[in-house]
């Protein structure tokens, strides 16, 4: 036989009355089961944040509960799409009817698939943060962004520029007073260690970028726009790295110099021909060898 219990929300009013942007939970913990190919499901661990908003000033608070279950039992026990999150939004709004026309969740997890090494016949695996967010207004269209953390590498072109000086001036110190070079000689030089006398700096960098989806869309192509964006940026981060894969990731950085202006302006144009994409905003951070600070530039779609 049920307890009779209190419930306060139901049965006292709040003591000062006011309508609340959002009310709700942070950092919930679930599993989200994710497509892992040839038909597999793969359940992964997750946070989502939950909220309604508190149209009612006469309402205490809202029923925290109701929201924790409904995120929990579907996250569980269906694969993650859209729909699914829209499905969530609209038991949000329908447990609390008559006090809240608002609902929203932010959805973090880290999804893994295998990329392929630059030039060797490796595959290794990756890990990329992922942040979906979405909200709803009752009787509306679900409003939804996916965001993709990209690690990629940058060389700087002022240290590009300011090296390249540097060796023009060895060579011509190495070779002062001859008139004349063979080839053999010039090749077996340049060979030499201590013929470099600077290299350019780069560093791991990072692009946060969030893509505003339509609310028909059928399912998250995670690893679609992690392969535009990386695509892009031309120097993603490596797992697989034997020598040549080394030696080609040195080459794209040496013909892909880039300041953090120039990164964001990639993934401008990248996004810009998606037309699946309605809106974007995002930011890249270069993460200096050169400074203890970091070179940052954010980007949007119409700015």
């Amino acid at each position: 036989m049920k307890k009779d219990m209190p419930d306060v929300v139901a049965a006292e009013a709040p003591e000062v009355r006011g309508k609340l942007q959002w009310v709700g939970m942070d950092r919930v913990e679930l599993p989200v089961n994710l497509e892992a190919g040839k038909g597999m499901v793969s359940q992964i661990p997750a946070e989502t944040d939950i909220y309604v908003n508190l149209i009612d000033e006469t309402a205490k608070g809202i029923h925290m509960s109701r929201l924790f279950l409904a995120a929990t039992s579907n996250f569980e026990d269906s694969k993650l799409s859209p729909q699914l999150i829209n499905s969530i939004l609209t038991e949000f709004l329908r447990s609390h009817e008559g006090i809240s026309d608002r609902a929203s969740l932010k959805l973090r997890f880290e999804y893994m698939c295998k990329r392929p090494a630059l030039k060797s016949d490796n595959l290794a695996w990756r890990k990329y943060p992922v942040e979906i967010l979405a909200s709803k207004l009752r009787g509306e269209e679900m409003q939804l962004e996916l965001g993709l953390d990209i690690q990629y590498s940058s060389t700087c072109p002022c240290s590009a520029a300011l090296s390249r000086q540097m060796n023009q001036e060895n060579f011509k110190e190495s070779f002062s007073g001859r008139d004349s070079l063979a080839f053999e000689e010039i090749l077996s030089w340049l060979g030499k260690r201590e013929s470099v006398a600077a290299t350019p700096h780069a560093q791991r960098s990072l692009a946060k970028v969030y893509m505003k989806l339509a609310s028909n869309t059928e399912n998250f192509e995670f690893e679609t726009y992690i392969e535009g964006l990386e695509k892009a940026l031309g120097t993603p981060v490596q797992a697989a790295v034997k020598r040549e894969d080394e030696q080609e990731f040195a080459r794209l950085n040496a013909s892909n110099l880039m300041f953090g202006e120039d990164a964001s302006r990639k993934l401008q144009d990248y996004l810009n021909s998606l037309p699946e994409v309605l809106d974007f905003r995002g930011k890249v951070s270069h993460f200096e060898s050169l400074h203890p600070h970091d070179a940052v530039s954010s980007f949007c779609k119409n700015y």
